[in-house]
């Protein structure tokens, strides 16, 4: 992997001139890199901060879920990744919901050298033209949206950059998160292929235990991690001042992880906060978070370089909607999209993780019955500003409704009448949601249903107003497809209306 410091001719014409770009983007983990890309291809001038003097830098989270995938061909980046060293086609063994280990198949995912993909997606946004100082210190920033100055140290030259926004990337550590969930921690070893009984290398294991879970994967360079997750007190309180001896604990008490309990690491224990949270002041004029120092996802999922990166495409069209357009209301439009994307994403993550806690065959113990419990933001705390009481507010209320929301059984076609009129149903409404339109934020108006788990402005990529303002009234199903095919084709036009009456949306009269 080639070095990407920049020459030192190159630091002295930076040096005896101010840089001014449009954005200026600190830090090039997953989260950032992919923010500078897709607003490079948007055609904004970057300039990408990163802090880590040696490169490729060390990481953990190397799961790759397979929606990754498209973000990749997305960014252009397939190619500059191809030399990656992945493992794919993993077996995992899990006892999780049953006592009795189960085998699953593969299911997509992958795992990755995270210091290889982060370097080479480096390379890649180098060659697109994306200005990186490495290894380089914020020092100082000043100013106010579409007038920022950042005083930082490159190569240990002092440079100034003039920027219309600042998107920090640098993660978690450093910045105060509200905590989604109660507390967890995460203690890790790495122990080499070599040293372990034949069937387990080339897999991955999750077990749970009474006080937490344990996690074992292989990695695309001869190691095998053991991670143990779980609340932080126990090691304090069972093995005080001995947390490796507390791992291997746990691993001899499993059932999958028992023979490496006393196989000896090749790196001493390393351990980290994994409360899942976010940031209330990830918006903020001309600035935001994303990745890590916006929010924490549960690393039950092994989704989060996926969902930093997702958010990171969120993130680049709040910032192109505010800096493409001078009103105030591309301004609101750009915060309430990119605030209300935050919550959502960490609202469905507490919800989903709540759900699949609740399935652990020990979930009787305590570790797992407050894991496993609705969890509710607590509103109207001494000190909370508006725009915290705000974001609680939404947050609270985005929980309430996936508590409350449940699929309902779809409707068979077969039970379809064509000779009966058709209408909405008496609960259908129509709302104002957040669309995206030539990535751009913009209004549009929706159709809401119980049925429904957000409100639809788009069904197989047709706009559902003003096309079906026709059901106001109840109407003959030849007079409604009659007159959708005047505007899409009649394949479309019948999906549309199956799916619709499959849910309840519209019913016969």
């Amino acid at each position: 992997m080639q070095d990407n410091r920049q020459s030192r001719s190159e630091i002295d014409i930076l040096k005896s001139q101010d840089a001014v770009v449009d954005v200026v983007i600190i830090g090039a983990g997953p989260a950032g890199l992919t923010a500078a890309l897709r607003l490079r291809q948007l055609g904004y001038r970057i300039r990408l901060i990163e802090s880590s003097a040696q490169w490729p830098r060390f990481n953990i989270g190397e799961a790759l879920t397979p929606g990754i995938k498209n973000i990749i061909e997305m960014l252009g980046a397939t190619d500059a990744l191809a030399n990656v060293n992945y493992l794919t086609n993993i077996p995992t063994c899990l006892r999780w919901q049953e006592q009795e280990p189960q085998w699953l198949k593969a299911s997509g995912s992958a795992i990755v050298n995270r210091a290889q993909f982060d370097a080479a997606l480096l390379v890649h946004a180098q060659q697109q033209g994306i200005d990186i100082a490495r290894p380089a210190s914020v020092q100082s920033i000043t100013g106010a949206a579409d007038d920022w100055t950042i005083t930082l140290l490159n190569n240990g030259i002092s440079q100034t950059v003039k920027a219309r926004f600042i998107v920090d990337a640098s993660g978690r550590n450093g910045h105060r998160q509200f905590p989604c969930a109660e507390r967890l921690s995460a203690l890790w070893i790495e122990i080499r292929n070599e040293n372990i009984a034949a069937g387990i290398h080339n897999t991955t294991r999750v077990e749970a235990l009474e006080h937490g879970w344990l996690w074992g994967s292989a990695l695309p360079d001869n190691r095998y991690r053991i991670m143990w997750v779980g609340d932080p007190r126990s090691p304090r309180k069972h093995n005080p001042k001995q947390p490796q001896q507390w791992l291997a604990t746990q691993c001899a008490s499993s059932h999958l992880f028992n023979s490496l309990a006393s196989v000896t690491p090749t790196q001493p224990l390393k351990g980290c906060a994994a409360t899942p949270g976010f940031a209330f002041d990830s918006w903020q004029d001309g600035r935001i978070k994303i990745g890590d120092a916006a929010f924490s996802l549960d690393p039950v999922s092994s989704s989060g370089v996926e969902k930093a990166m997702r958010f990171s495409l969120i993130a680049a069209v709040a910032i192109h909607t505010q800096l493409s357009g001078d009103s105030v209301n591309h301004k609101t439009l750009a915060q309430d999209f990119f605030q209300h994307r935050l919550i959502e994403t960490c609202a469905r993550h507490s919800y989903w993780t709540r759900s699949y806690y609740a399935q652990a065959w020990c979930q009787e113990k305590a570790f797992w019955q407050l894991r496993s419990q609705p969890w509710q933001p607590v509103i109207g705390n001494p000190g909370d500003d508006e725009n915290t009481q705000t974001l609680l507010a939404a947050l609270a209320q985005e929980l309430a409704q996936l508590n409350h929301y449940h699929p309902v059984p779809l409707k068979s076609l077969a039970q379809f009448d064509v000779t009966r009129l058709l209408s909405f149903d008496s609960n259908t409404t129509w709302v104002t949601t957040h669309c995206v339109i030539d990535n751009l934020v913009t209004n549009q108006t929706a159709l809401y249903h119980p049925s429904v788990e957000r409100p639809l402005a788009y069904l197989e990529g047709e706009a559902l107003l003003p096309h079906l303002n026709i059901l106001q009234k109840p109407q003959t199903l030849s007079s409604l497809l009659n007159n959708l095919a005047c505007r899409m084709p009649l394949e479309k036009a019948q999906k549309i209306i199956a799916w619709l009456w499959q849910r309840g949306i519209i019913a016969s009269v």
